[in-house]
C-alpha cells in the first residue's frame, strides 16, 4: 500500500473509534424522539433521552396546531 492509502486508513480507524463514544448518544435520541412522537411512556434515560423525548412530544401537538390553522384559513376563504 502506498504511504497515502496508509494514513487515509490510520485517520478513518481513529475517527471509528471516537464515533464509538456517540452511538449511544445518537441511539438515546432517536429513540427519546420516537417514544414522544408515538407517545409511548418515557423512560427514565439520560438527559439526551429526555430532551428528545420532550421534542418528539410536541411534534403532534404542533402538527394539529398547523392543521387547524390550515383548515381555519380555507374555511375563512372559501366560506
Amino acid at each position: 500500500m502506498s504511504e497515502q492509502a496508509d494514513r487515509a486508513r490510520d485517520i478513518g480507524q481513529q475517527v471509528g473509534e471516537e464515533a464509538r463514544g456517540v452511538l449511544p448518544v445518537i441511539g438515546d435520541a432517536i429513540e427519546g424522539f420516537w417514544d414522544g412522537m408515538v407517545r409511548n411512556m418515557p423512560d427514565e434515560g439520560s438527559g439526551t433521552y429526555t430532551t428528545a423525548y420532550d421534542i418528539g412530544a410536541a411534534i403532534p401537538g404542533a402538527l394539529q396546531t398547523l392543521w387547524d390553522f390550515t383548515a381555519g384559513f380555507f374555511a375563512g376563504l372559501f366560506g
